[in-house]
């Protein structure tokens, strides 16, 4: 698959205001900077990120 390779498994914790309950999902990425983002696009009007750590190098070759 094209574009797929030195992906990179990220941690990003989100706290949930409505019920202040807080969510850790991992999802993968190429770099912080790029988790980063990824993690903001889940940011709504309750939800906000907490923090987004590197859990694991998944490097996956073609």
């Amino acid at each position: 698959m094209a574009g797929k390779k030195n992906m990179k498994k990220f941690s990003a914790t989100f706290l949930n205001m409505k019920d202040d309950s807080v969510v850790k999902k991992e999802f993968l990425a190429r770099n912080q900077t790029s988790a980063q983002r990824k993690a903001n696009r889940q940011v709504t009007k309750y939800v906000r990120v907490l923090s987004v750590e590197l859990i694991g190098d998944g490097q996956n070759e073609a």
